[in-house]
């Protein structure tokens, strides 16, 4: 329920989802859902129940304090002792979720509180206004003007200011290349002739000056060691980075990273003149993204039985609408869906985001049934992040959502190549590897829904139009090789 609100709120541009659940358990077991909301800032707002103060301490059933396990995955954790602080707890985290930047609040609501121990307040609710960025914007326009091999680098802290003609026409009139960020992929096409994110290492190494609009130097961009050292930053965001502010300090602008990007778009078109980009410098973008796709073409030639990830996933690449929301989990076939699958609309993708959340998959899809009903949704997945909601089929039934998952069936997760290499060959311990022959169809097929098993790259494509014609939610199990490592391209 935490990650399928998450994602919600994600791809509806706001709080418009909450989660309610019980004491004890029900409150520990969201906190995955909000440590994934909070790496990736979304809102979203969680309500728990708690046992009354006065048995704190006395072994209650389900006794818990929720607070103090929120306190630090959140931007705000409070208590509501009594009715009458109803309003103002929930107006302050719902106002919080969203300002100055998005992110996730907790409330616990005691049985007093609950019961109507106290009178509701006639406070007045206040209503915040977004801070406006103060954004050194000569800097940013000069920077621009000298430079010869600009980056744009696109994060999907970008989504709150809902960039989509400012960045057509940054991108496009100023013709700066760009990579995105994995749940940035879509903000502006990956078809985009200016799109350098499938040879992001090459570009952002021969950049001679990076602009970062609602990303971080973290883990996803390696902590900036694929930019050229010599590379000036900049960098528009709602929160600090300090790994950025390690390299340069000075030129880092907190606000509405989307607000700051109108700003700097508006004054490049004051100037009345084009950026100086060096030409060549594209011609050989266009040459390195040519020279990827033959590398991941020979790559997928293999004809080997039962197929690799990205030879399947190139089937599913010819049969995905171009309006459809793909939503990648796992490990080994997501990497391999990150390449094979493209992005062409904002917000038709979505991944487990800055944390690696796996199980993401499921709940994510449910949410993007509710808020973009008329899109087919895709989930890839691989069998280990598939168990880990698989229960959830069920709520795809019973609600009779249109979405179609295909889970790669290869026996297990990541972890079970590594097992191969350091366990002996006759060791009957298969810590990683999963019982030979499962058959996640037929579970579907039991929670009421339609479920198919592919054996054979021809079969993809047929299994998939089927499914999206149907409506009805299915399930494709692909089995797929067990001894492809991840992408190294």
């Amino acid at each position: 329920a935490v990650q399928a609100a998450a994602a919600h709120n994600y791809l509806s541009g706001g709080l418009k989802a909450a989660v309610i659940v019980s004491a004890g358990p029900g409150v520990s077991n969201c906190v995955t859902g909000v440590t994934v909301a909070q790496a990736n800032h979304w809102p979203l707002l969680v309500i728990g129940g708690r046992r009354p103060q006065a048995m704190r301490g006395m072994g209650a059933f389900q006794e818990l304090d929720g607070v103090s396990l929120f306190t630090s995955v959140t931007k705000y954790s409070g208590l509501v002792k009594e009715t009458s602080e109803l309003v103002d707890h929930i107006d302050r985290a719902c106002r919080l979720a969203m300002r100055p930047h998005p992110g996730p609040c907790y409330l616990d609501i005691t049985e007093e509180a609950l019961q109507g121990a106290g009178t509701y307040s006639n406070s007045a609710l206040k209503h915040d206004e977004k801070p406006v960025a103060m954004i050194d914007l000569s800097a940013i326009v000069g920077a621009l003007q000298r430079a010869r091999k600009p980056v744009l680098i696109l994060g999907d802290g970008l989504r709150w200011g809902d960039p989509w003609e400012v960045l057509e026409q940054l991108v496009g009139d100023f013709r700066i290349p760009f990579v995105s960020s994995p749940m940035a992929r879509g903000y502006l096409p990956d078809s985009h002739v200016l799109c350098g994110t499938c040879v992001r290492s090459w570009l952002l190494g021969s950049a001679d000056l990076v602009l970062m609009a609602g990303a971080s130097l973290d883990w996803v961009f390696r902590h900036g060691a694929e930019i050229h050292p010599d590379a000036a930053l900049i960098r528009l965001a709602h929160e600090s980075d300090p790994v950025f502010l390690d390299r340069s300090p000075d030129q880092e602008y907190l606000g509405e990273p989307a607000d700051s990007l109108r700003q700097v778009l508006a004054a490049l078109q004051m100037t009345g003149t084009a950026l100086q980009v060096d030409e060549a410098w594209l011609g050989h973008l266009a040459l390195q993204k040519r020279a990827y796709l033959e590398r991941l073409n020979n790559i997928a030639s293999d004809n080997a039985e039962p197929p690799t990830p990205l030879r399947w996933l190139n089937e599913v690449a010819q049969a995905l609408p171009d309006e459809a929301v793909t939503i990648l989990d796992g490990n080994t076939v997501m990497e391999w869906a990150q390449h094979a699958l493209s992005a062409e609309r904002p917000l038709a993708r979505l991944t487990p985001g800055a944390n690696g959340c796996m199980g993401v998959g499921v709940p994510f899809a449910l949410a993007a049934c509710l808020v973009q009903p008329d899109h087919p949704v895709l989930v890839v997945c691989g069998d280990f992040a598939l168990g880990l909601g698989i229960m959830d089929l069920e709520t795809m039934v019973r609600h009779q959502l249109s979405l179609v998952i295909m889970v790669a069936n290869n026996s297990g997760s990541g972890g079970s190549l590594r097992q191969e290499s350091y366990w002996p060959p006759d060791c009957p311990e298969r810590v990683c590897q999963f019982t030979e022959g499962i058959r996640y169809d037929r579970i579907m097929e039991a929670m009421g829904g339609v479920g198919m098993s592919v054996d054979h790259v021809g079969q993809v494509l047929p299994a998939l139009e089927q499914a999206f014609e149907s409506r009805c939610p299915t399930l494709i199990q692909v089995n797929t090789r067990d001894d492809v490592p991840l992408p190294r391209l």
